[in-house]
């Protein structure tokens, strides 16, 4: 019977501040895999390893409940089925059922102590929760468990750089980068730890470079070295690489404000300016952009339209690290229930109840079983005059 690890996709996505549970590759392809499980069940429908080789092949290809329902019929039968329980976890999870996740991955680990996805599965659950010493703890065991699992050791740098052990932070991203030379997510973190952490920003655009070597076209590493080269106080170098993010990615919101910045800091307050209102066009509740916007106009002497962007910054950013936690979740996986649950609610509490009901929707489409997400989109319509 295959490992449910061995077949997790990775859900590891650019801009995350977490990984997903894998990124072991898949030696074969995900509708050939479905197909072929979902045959061997028509086969045989008793038949329970068939039927925990589905929902294997389900939450692979993305068909979350598909794998939920195999997972649950083989507990049926067999509660002592750890791989079915960690699957059950793992899906639980993205569908923000994380009391439910946890229990299930306990129950795998109690079966099976060395349930790699298990251990996993318990590190995001904790990260996701802002518990990062137990996040800690869960990925140094599955790091022992599968020392060569870079999301693992990238995640285990997540935890170590949130309970400032920067160091140790490091070295784990610098570990997940020679296990998979072409991850990342390393490079763009490694960067920002250097920089902003560990006071050695020239290191930080080594590890940009590095990136670069392996991928030329992947835009936040060009806005992460033109951040980079903003901190190093060097701004006409700092406008060449976000101009190149923005060729890749026209509606990167974070190279938008750094070209804004950059160009600022080079006296082209015009164009400095319409780059920072593109970034407010793109992503309003990105308080960067409207800080930055305040400083502008306040440099130009339009000190009441600063007055009202600082105003706009200070009540945005209050909220800014759960906007940030909850993009990072999106980022990692588009499906994420909790996240777009959370989203919502910012964007509501914001004045922005259309936005707000548009990720209220999105997550309903997934998890249609979420009354509070009924409740929440029930109450932004009403503010839009949906009744």
């Amino acid at each position: 019977m295959r490992s449910l690890a061995k077949f997790l996709f990775c859900m590891a996505a650019g801009g995350a501040l977490v990984a997903g549970l894998g990124c072991e590759r898949a030696p074969e392809d995900p509708a050939v895999m479905l197909a072929a499980s979902r045959q061997a069940v028509e086969q045989n429908p008793r038949d329970l390893g068939a039927r925990y080789e589905l929902g294997v092949a389900s939450l692979a290809a993305g068909l979350h409940r598909e794998a939920l329902a195999c997972f649950e019929h083989v507990l049926r039968a067999d509660s002592s089925h750890a791989g079915s329980w960690s699957g059950s976890g793992t899906i639980l999870s993205l569908l923000d059922q994380q009391d439910r996740a946890v229990f299930a991955f306990k129950r795998a680990l109690a079966l099976d102590p060395g349930d790699v996805t298990a251990h996993r599965g318990l590190g995001m659950v904790a990260l996701r929760r802002q518990q990062y010493a137990t996040a800690r703890r869960s990925y140094s065991r599955a790091v022992e468990l599968r020392p060569g699992h870079a999301p693992s050791h990238y995640n285990l740098g997540v935890a170590c750089s949130k309970e400032r052990a920067y160091d140790e932070a490091a070295r784990q991203m610098r570990r997940a980068i020679d296990l998979d030379p072409e991850y990342l997510l390393p490079y763009v973190t490694l960067s920002k730890i250097y920089c902003d952490k560990l006071g050695d920003c020239a290191a930080g655009i080594r590890f940009l470079r590095q990136g670069l070597e392996q991928l030329p076209n992947e835009p936040l590493l060009y806005s992460g070295l033109g951040g980079a080269e903003l901190q190093l106080g060097r701004a006409a170098p700092a406008v060449a690489a976000f101009q190149r993010a923005l060729q890749l990615d026209s509606v990167a919101v974070e190279a938008h404000i750094g070209l804004g910045t950059a160009r600022a800091q080079l006296g082209q307050f015009a164009a400095a300016e319409a780059a920072l209102q593109r970034a407010v066009a793109l992503n309003p509740i990105f308080p960067e952009a409207h800080y930055q916007l305040s400083l502008l106009l306040k440099k130009q002497g339009r000190s009441e339209e600063a007055d009202r962007k600082m105003e706009t910054f200070k009540r945005i950013n209050v909220h800014f690290d759960r906007i940030r936690h909850y993009r990072s979740l999106l980022a990692g996986d588009a499906h994420n229930v909790g996240a777009m649950l959370g989203l919502g609610t910012i964007l509501a509490q914001l004045g922005l109840p259309a936005r707000a009901a548009s990720q209220y929707e999105k997550a309903l489409s997934f998890a249609p079983e979420h009354a509070e997400g009924w409740h929440n989109l029930g109450s932004v319509y009403t503010r839009l005059d949906r009744l």
